[in-house]
């Protein structure tokens, strides 16, 4: 099992060490090889160098598993230049006791070292292993011209076939498989790229890598964000100087400079030239050999508009809530109030037929009954507002309970305001008190006169309108479905955001003291939700308002239920 796995290639956490080691041990187990056939040559054609020649063969079989041993342990680097030394310097020490260079076999070995030398130690390495040996033959020639030195005549050209017939093809096995290692690894490199390329473009936030503000690469998503084609068209182009607003770009270079790392709202700039929110998040990184800044930017457009219709709708849903407590609390106080205008209006009647009055008296019950009387229509419309009216529900056409308030409506509004409808032939019939529409109606077109103070257009419109789910989220109180909707809609002063938000509050008016009780819109409020409607207002200041009230739409035709 242990010779099993020695025989196998080491593999280390660094992928250029892992590589210089399998290159060594192909080169290592081959010089392991070598000195079998050198010393089986040796014993059939020179038995008297067989001494010599073992002593040779054990120490530089001693050599190479020291050095595997080394190259297995880690020591990969160490191995390879050991091997190359010891491989040059039995060479050299060869050539000097035997026939110095003019051996074809040691040319070829030191031929067989800068070759070694390059693949395990690169360019540099083998060139001056080169040098080195020319250098040493040289030295040899000259020693040998001087007579310092007497080599022995050449080896026979055998030994020159063995050296090419072992170790040329190890070479070529070595080559082979370093090629085959490359292509692989060069396959898996672009493999890799590809799935980091593809995993980039199907982000759902933008990348970009800058250099000192010049975009050098991006995605795909960062390119359809601004509004390009591809990232081709940003490379190359300071990103700072079209892709942001005056401002933001002031603070992403702030933030840049400070070095943080925390997100950043900014406003973008599309290739258009429009603008949306978007969120930046940078860092440093090494990309390439050089440290570089990596952008994410995302387009937050939805996410912000998300969070303003969170907090609408909890603004709304808080103002629904309270105003069906408050309807509740008026409710019950209206109840209570009714009975004792109930028993005035009562006793004021039993008291003007039990006996004669004087003028005087009789004027008196007359007021206290009209106040009886106003007193009576406020508790209406706080029942109203609490949606506990007594109702006759009916299925009807709103637009004949328009056409029957016609003359009504009409010297409500007085000569200075021009009244105005704009009805669809074909409406849907609803299932709701006739009384009630004509309150709702006359309600609103009140307080649209008294909002046009230099007069101006009034318009009723009818019409079907069909509400989905994103109408609901604008208006909590609505459910999906078909709906009746009838517009009162002014040309007057218009309504402030804040004065918008509470004008369904009872007793909320903007009219003077004693010009408005407060209670006609919290009425028309009341009476719409009993109904399973809703109320959507629009106002523009200086501009007018605009009360759409949608009532369900019924599936029955017009006629008493």
């Amino acid at each position: 099992m242990k010779l099993t796995r020695i025989l196998v290639p080491p593999v280390f956490e660094d992928e250029a060490k892992s590589h210089q080691a399998f290159l060594l041990h192909v080169v290592l187990w081959s010089m392991v090889l070598v000195p079998i056939p050198y010393w089986t040559y040796t014993l059939i054609s020179h038995p008297s160098n067989v001494p010599r020649v073992s002593i040779q063969a054990l120490a530089g079989e001693g050599v190479n598993f020291l050095l595997i041993w080394m190259m297995r342990a880690g020591h990969v680097r160490w191995a390879s230049r050991l091997q190359v030394g010891a491989l040059w310097l039995f060479m050299t020490v060869t050539a000097l006791t035997s026939a110095g260079v003019h051996s074809q076999a040691y040319q070829t070995g030191y031929c067989l070292v800068v070759v070694l030398a390059g693949m395990l130690l690169g360019f540099r390495v083998a060139l001056a292993v080169g040098l080195l040996s020319a250098s040493f033959g040289y030295l040899m020639l000259r020693a040998e011209a001087g007579g310092y030195i007497h080599f022995a005549p050449p080896d026979p050209p055998a030994s020159v076939w063995i050296v090419g017939a072992v170790l040329f093809p190890v070479i070529a096995v070595a080559q082979y498989l370093a090629q085959r290692e490359m292509r692989r690894a060069l396959r898996i490199a672009r493999d890799n790229g590809l799935r980091a390329q593809t995993l980039s473009d199907a982000a759902f936030e933008g990348l970009m890598i800058h250099d000192r503000g010049v975009i050098i690469d991006a995605n795909q998503r960062f390119a359809e964000i601004f509004g390009y084609a591809s990232p081709a068209d940003l490379l190359g182009r300071r990103g700072l100087d079209f892709m942001l607003s005056e401002e933001s770009r002031v603070r992403v270079h702030e933030r840049m400079t400070a070095g943080g790392d925390v997100p950043l709202q900014v406003t973008a700039i599309r290739r258009d030239g429009s603008t949306f929110p978007g969120e930046t998040h940078g860092r440093s990184l090494e990309y390439m050999g050089r440290t570089l800044r990596i952008v994410a930017m995302r387009d937050i457009s939805d996410r912000l508009q998300a969070e303003q219709d969170r907090i609408r709708f909890r603004e709304r849903m808080g103002q629904v809530q309270k105003l069906e407590l408050v309807g509740r609390l008026a409710a019950g106080v209206a109840h209570d109030f009714n009975n004792l205008l109930t028993c005035i209006s009562g006793n004021a009647t039993l008291l003007r037929q039990t006996k004669p009055l004087s003028r005087d008296q009789g004027e008196l019950l007359d007021s206290l009954q009209r106040a009886a009387e106003s007193g009576s229509r406020l508790t209406g419309q706080l029942l109203a507002m609490g949606r506990q009216q007594d109702v006759a529900r009916q299925i009807l056409n709103v637009n004949d309970v328009v056409a029957g308030l016609h003359s009504v409506l009409l010297r409500l509004v007085g000569n200075d305001v021009k009244l105005e409808f704009d009805l669809a032939e074909a409406l849907g019939p609803v299932d709701v008190d006739p009384g009630q529409v004509e309150q709702i109606l006359v309600n609103l077109c009140v307080n649209a006169r008294d909002a046009m103070s230099s007069g101006g257009v009034l318009t009723v419109r009818s019409r079907e309108v069909q509400i989905g789910p994103d109408d609901c989220r604008e208006h909590p109180d609505a459910t999906p479905g078909p709906y009746v909707c009838v517009e009162v809609a002014d040309a007057g002063a218009g309504m402030a955001p804040d004065v918008m938000a509470r004008i369904f509050e009872p007793f909320f008016t903007t009219k003077p003291p004693g010009q408005g009780t407060g209670l006609g819109l919290a009425a028309v409020y009341g009476i719409v939700r009993q109904n399973a409607g809703f109320v959507a207002v629009s106002s523009d200041v200086g501009v007018g308002s605009v009360f759409a009230v949608h009532l369900p739409r019924a599936q029955a035709t017009p006629g008493r239920v």
